[in-house]
């Protein structure tokens, strides 16, 4: 019999995307009979207003992130909007009812706040016991995570279980599985075959430089910099799916071995590469980082969820925070020069990473299902 399970999240240029299809791989990988629907619930919901927010919210992080910073997860804002967040629901509930109704999943999966807070919505209002994951996608959840009507949350370590206690989340409700990853961050490459795949050296090291699935952050600027090193490395740099970037770069001259990708669904053979990576500091993208070894460089984290996850990562020295464009040269020649200090960094990175996460989040689904 089809076990017919929902994973809701919000735009596909995001972590919250690549966290529902890893478990949605994860699932099909654990059993066969599943039939997933992946909707981005936003966009279902509201087809013409969603796309204004996604274009608010990637204008705003771009060229006015303080702003961004100063309105996320902020106490009095969260208990300010509360009212709106209640009748938005309600606005909502019929048409995710409905949705539910047709479609009978057997379990909700979801990978962002905001469709978590209304399924809850609709269990409480209609008394349903359809079982309901919420997968934290970030090192440290917002306030809009918490629901008693939530079966079970997913987190990335276990001192976050703090937080759902001081919502009021009973203990047993929060599982430390880890970030939700593709499972092919757990398979080992030989890097032999990836140079001649790549066109690049398998002697010499390699920095991977990427800026999220928008291709965020000066990316070229960044290039350039490396480029006027004095040492021997090659670089593979990820635009994401900023054309105007990838152009740019494509149509440059360097000095050192470099390769331009736009959108990729090969992230876990350039990380198997690489040996170091230069990127924002995104929970999914630190999680893909920690699972292959790589020694990891931030870059300009988005104020509010990115900053908290770096204040993590910078506690438990698995990150250089490069505060300035500078700093990321002096940090990789510091790294590229002594090796067994690397190949440390590297080793420490492993011993953080959950690359069986999204596996052990499809059991802890399957498992709510099956009763």
């Amino acid at each position: 019999m089809k076990k017919k399970i929902f994973i809701l999240y919000i735009t596909t240029l995001s972590g919250h995307y690549k966290a529902a299809k890893a478990i949605e791989k994860a699932l099909k990988i654990k059993d066969q009979n599943c039939e997933i629907v992946s909707l981005d619930i936003l966009s279902y919901l509201h087809p013409y207003s969603s796309k204004l927010v996604n274009f608010l919210y990637s204008l705003i992080v771009r060229k006015l992130p303080f702003l961004w910073g100063s309105i996320y997860d902020k106490e009095n804002l969260v208990k300010g909007i509360e009212p709106f967040k209640k009748n938005l629901y309600h606005h909502d509930l019929r048409k995710i009812e409905d949705l539910i109704i047709k479609e009978r999943p057997q379990g909700v999966v979801c990978t962002q706040a905001f469709p978590c807070g209304l399924v809850a919505y609709l269990k409480e209002k209609k008394h349903s016991k359809l079982p309901l994951i919420g997968v934290v996608t970030d090192l440290w959840p917002n306030s809009f995570w918490f629901s008693p009507e939530v079966d079970y949350y997913v987190i990335a370590f276990d001192w976050v279980k703090k937080r759902f206690k001081e919502a009021g989340i009973k203990e047993s409700a929060v599982k430390t599985l880890g970030l939700p990853i593709m499972p092919d961050f757990n398979k080992e490459f030989d890097k032999k075959r990836l140079s001649l795949e790549l066109g690049l050296s398998s002697e010499l090291p390699t920095i991977l430089v990427m800026g999220g699935g928008s291709g965020l952050g000066p990316l070229g600027r960044i290039a350039e910099i490396l480029d006027n090193s004095k040492l021997e490395f090659q670089l593979i740099i990820v635009c994401g799916k900023n054309k105007k970037l990838y152009n740019q770069l494509l149509n440059k001259k360097f000095n050192k071995s470099v390769k331009i990708f736009s959108y990729t669904e090969d992230i876990p053979k350039f990380m198997s590469f690489s040996d170091i990576i230069i990127t924002k500091p995104g929970g999914i993208t630190i999680a893909e980082s920690l699972a292959k070894g790589l020694a990891i460089i931030v870059f300009k984290p988005i104020p509010g969820q990115e900053e908290n996850n770096l204040k993590f990562l910078v506690r438990e020295n698995l990150v250089f925070n490069a505060k300035k464009l500078r700093e990321i040269l002096c940090i990789v020649e510091r790294l590229l020069l002594d090796k067994e200090n690397l190949r440390r960094i590297q080793r420490r990175a492993r011993s953080f990473s959950q690359p069986e996460s999204s596996l052990k989040i499809a059991d802890l689904v399957l498992e709510s299902i099956n009763g």
